[in-house]
């Protein structure tokens, strides 16, 4: 290569390198987003056989229940598969304000109705669906999960994903006033910082089929927390939800990403500089 070649190289692998600077400073600077990445309708079965989501971990309450009961503990009879790095709190005595109980005082457990969907998990079992309950959501929106704290190893893009619609002809704990997959950050300040993301299905979107609403979390850390909001947009039904399913998304951490680009730059800047010599 002649000088002037490999000086112009020089000038390209430089600018390339600046190229991808500014663009992983980008994503970077958009840490702490949710996205919703679409529903998938009518879906019963989500393991491998089937939707194959739920791949890191996942929650369902009241499952397979083998009588009606309701008003039960949220943690009642559950299907905990939680990924590592989502650490829930099951004690509705702990009131400590983001690191205390996961969910809504409102909120309970219900399952055993025959009339519901059968469910798959992600591992393969199957069982009568139950459900989350929240009595504060008839035509009214809450928090009915608020505090899901992120752990240790939490990744840096993750996928969410929301079962409703499993109570087939009884239509039963419908959220056609908001499914909303929300997130706060600067937890513990008196100013947390809060991200939403809120999908309305209205009631045309609840057949009595169970429907998967995913949301696609990007940026978040240990020490935040996940949360849910519902709205049954309908007086005196109490909306809820059939379980949370969990996938991790392969996308290195923007610094991470940028040692790895700049170091491919600076083996083929070397290499280019050796056949340089040589020539």
């Amino acid at each position: 290569m002649t000088r002037t070649a490999n000086r112009n190289f020089s000038w390209l692998v430089a600018g390339a390198a600046m190229y991808l600077v500014l663009g992983l400073s980008t994503i970077a600077s958009a840490q702490h987003t949710i996205t919703f990445v679409g529903k998938t309708s009518d879906v019963t079965n989500y393991s491998p056989t089937g939707m194959n989501v739920g791949t890191a971990g996942f929650w369902f309450p009241q499952f397979n229940a083998q009588s009606f009961v309701t008003n039960q503990a949220v943690n009642s009879n559950h299907v905990n598969q939680f990924p590592s790095w989502i650490l829930p709190n099951f004690n509705s005595a702990d009131t400590t304000a983001n690191t205390g109980y996961s969910f809504s005082s409102t909120d309970y457990s219900e399952g055993g109705d025959t009339n519901w969907n059968t469910l798959t998990l992600p591992n393969g079992v199957t069982g009568l669906s139950g459900e989350l309950v929240d009595s504060n959501t008839a035509n009214n929106t809450n928090n009915t999960i608020g505090q899901l704290l992120l752990g240790s190893g939490t990744p840096y893009e993750f996928l969410m994903h929301i079962v409703v619609d499993n109570t087939a002809t009884t239509n039963l704990h419908r959220d056609a006033g908001r499914v909303e997959a929300r997130g706060a950050y600067t937890v513990g300040t008196t100013n947390d910082t809060n991200v939403n993301n809120q999908q309305n299905p209205g009631l045309a979107g609840f057949n009595g089929v169970a429907d998967v609403y995913t949301f696609r979390y990007t940026g978040w850390n240990p020490t935040e927390i996940l949360k849910v909001r519902l709205n049954s947009g309908i007086v005196g039904e109490r909306g809820g939800i059939a379980g949370l399913m969990f996938d991790v998304t392969i996308i290195p951490e923007p610094s991470t990403a940028l040692l790895l680009l700049v170091g491919f730059g600076a083996i083929a800047f070397q290499r280019q500089s050796r056949r340089g010599l040589c020539s």
